[in-house]
């Protein structure tokens, strides 16, 4: 009897030898071991859809597959279907966009409990959406020019414009060791062909954490929705443009002004010939406040003296016409009504919002571009220091911090003939353009208080006559292998641009330029800055305090403890540094991860904390 070595509740399951007979076929009992596990097929539509899920698996003529079809079949080819049908179903993950909210604490993830990771091709070189447990999220991404990426983000918050939040991890450190293999063990569970995060950051050095943003793009809004969209934020027509609507366009001011900071040509149309790029201006939902993203600096060498001076020559023209008369409407920042009435179909492809803001719209962008480069030049409070706002010793600061944390990175011996190096985009950092841009500013904010003031406030006519020529780029050849997305991505970094006389003449560093510029950098390398151990210093001061805040917490909860328990205080054998202590975990094992500052030794208790144990306790 098949079912005699089965208990009387055991429900009998399918045998592995074929054929099967008609009876167990039927038999509305009997398990199938379906996807991994056994379960029963009560009915005939259960028994199809479970054969039916399998696609091209299963040979076409064979289809549908019925009890009754499949009773016909050869004791092979019943084999064959049931082979199929029990391997589990390949790993399927779907980032919940709709369910999570941005982690809020971007220095203290616990990678080893990552839920899910996704990755999205958007963008040139790709981003993870990484889900975290209570519903939380992050991004990650490994951009070539990560250091490119990440100044012009520290530059964005100095000025105090929105965007995501984001630091650098090594991936050779404890911290991007766990985040690395957590993220490889998850996305491992796909089929072969549709693993991403390995080859995403396998071979990069340095990965960024960035805050994930529940937002949409520009570019996002077009048609209906894009029509329904646009009525709501900016109001019109008919009527007057909402204050949701003027506070949007300041914001398009202050990327314009941001932008020619960082020589960003890929964004919003003023100064460049293109007629922007929709895609890199985002909003967050709900709220529809403007964040900026890709805020990769492409700054030029002062030694690339042509490009340099025709740079800085149209972004003046462009700041002393604001500041001159800021009421007066002026044909580069007209462009960003042109841009939503119309969009950039040719380039882009977006077809705009059909929705015209007028002049008024066009001098909420002025405002907002006069306020950032008070900010830039000044600091947000007017104070008229030479010393606020962001000041050429600021710039080399923020260089200097992003150099020495990846100085482990770097190449440490002479450069050799024809052999590529990576400089993580620190060749595109240069703090006298972006200073250079910075006084443009400063400077041209003085007339604004010059007695001499031109005042056609009202006026529709330009205040200087034969403004110079938009700055356009002439597409240079690009690394091998680029799509044309990333060809797009990659315009800035390899792209020449046309001077005065028709020639085009290279933005990007020459491989000459870069190979000097690495024996500077290792250089100062070997010569560190005051900065520079400042910043160590002030690391380890940080990590002091965060040791000595978790320890009065720490004692907080022992006393409390004491009280109901009189809780022992732990039996230490073995004392620990404090970088074992006062850094994510893993810990070692018998330490208290309540009570670490126990595991310190007496000299380094007092040195941390100021006092013996016991007069702590």
């Amino acid at each position: 009897d098949r079912y005699s070595s089965l208990g009387s509740n055991v429900m009998p399951r399918i045998s592995e030898e074929t054929p099967l007979t008609p009876e167990v076929i039927d038999d509305p009992t009997m398990l199938w071991h379906v996807a991994g596990s056994d379960r029963t097929l009560d009915s005939e539509e259960d028994f199809q859809a479970v054969f039916e899920a399998l696609g091209s698996k299963i040979p076409a003529k064979w289809k549908p597959v019925t009890r009754e079809s499949f009773k016909a079949l050869r004791g092979w080819q019943q084999k064959q279907l049931l082979e199929a049908v029990a391997k589990p179903l390949p790993y399927v993950y779907k980032f919940p966009h709709g369910d999570v909210s941005p982690e809020p604490d971007l220095d203290a993830i616990d990678w080893a409990s990552v839920v899910g990771v996704q990755r999205s091709d958007v963008g040139s070189e790709g981003v993870l959406f990484v889900e975290l447990p209570d519903k939380k999220a992050v991004c990650i991404k490994a951009p070539l020019k990560i250091a490119a990426e990440m100044y012009g983000t520290l530059l964005c918050e100095k000025l105090c414009i929105r965007c995501p939040r984001m630091r650098i991890v090594d991936k050779e450190s404890q911290e991007g060791q766990l985040m690395y293999h957590s993220l490889v063990k998850i996305d491992e569970r796909r089929e072969p062909g549709e693993r991403k995060v390995r080859e995403m950051l396998g071979t990069r050095p340095f990965v960024l954490v960035i805050e994930y943003v529940k937002g949409f793009e520009l570019a996002d809004m077009f048609g209906p929705p894009g029509q329904e969209w646009s009525k709501a934020v900016f109001g019109l027509p008919g009527g007057e443009l909402t204050a949701k609507g003027r506070a949007i366009l300041r914001d398009f001011g202050s990327l314009i002004a941001f932008d020619m900071i960082i020589n960003n040509c890929d964004r919003l149309p003023c100064i460049w010939e293109n007629k922007g790029n929709p895609g890199n201006v985002m909003f967050s939902r709900g709220d529809n406040d403007v964040i900026s993203i890709d805020n990769m600096v492409c700054c030029i060498h002062p030694e690339n003296d042509r490009v340099f001076s025709q740079i800085l020559e149209r972004v003046r023209y462009a700041a002393r016409a604001v500041s001159r008369a800021p009421h007066v409407v002026h044909s580069d920042f007209a462009r960003i009504t042109s841009l939503l009435l119309e969009g950039c179909v040719e380039g882009q492809g977006w077809p705009g919002l059909g929705m015209d803001v007028g002049e008024d719209g066009a001098l909420e962008v002025q405002t907002g571009f006069l306020n950032t480069m008070e900010a830039a030049a000044h600091g947000s409070y007017r104070e008229r220091d030479p010393k606020s706002g962001i000041t050429l010793q600021a710039l080399q600061k923020m260089k200097d911090w992003l150099l020495s944390s990846m100085a482990d990175r770097l190449p440490n011996q002479p450069m050799e003939p024809n052999k590529p190096f990576n400089l993580f985009g620190l060749e595109y950092i240069h703090p006298q353009f972006c200073a250079a841009v910075v006084d443009a500013f400063r400077d041209s904010l003085e007339l604004q208080e010059a007695p001499t003031r031109d005042k056609l406030s009202g006026s529709s006519q330009s205040i200087e006559s034969n403004p110079p020529a938009h700055l356009r780029l002439s597409q240079a050849a690009v690394e091998p292998g680029f799509d044309e997305q990333r060809r797009k991505r990659a315009s800035r970094f390899y792209s020449d641009l046309v001077i005065e006389d028709g020639e085009a003449m290279p933005m990007a560093p020459s491989e000459e330029l870069r190979k000097r510029l690495m024996t500077d950098l290792q250089k100062h390398l070997t010569q560190p800055t005051t900065y520079t151990s400042a910043v160590r210093n002030s690391a380890i001061e940080k990590c002091n305090q965060k040791l000595m805040q978790r320890a009065r917490q720490a004692k907080e909860r022992v006393a409390a403890q004491h009280l109901q328990h009189s809780l022992p205080l732990p039996k230490v054998e073995t004392f620990y540094g404090l970088e074992q202590l006062a850094c994510l975990p893993p810990w070692p094992p018998e330490v208290d991860p309540t009570r670490r500052e126990h595991w310190l030794s007496p000299e380094e208790f007092r040195k941390v904390l100021g006092m013996d144990p016991p007069d702590f306790y």
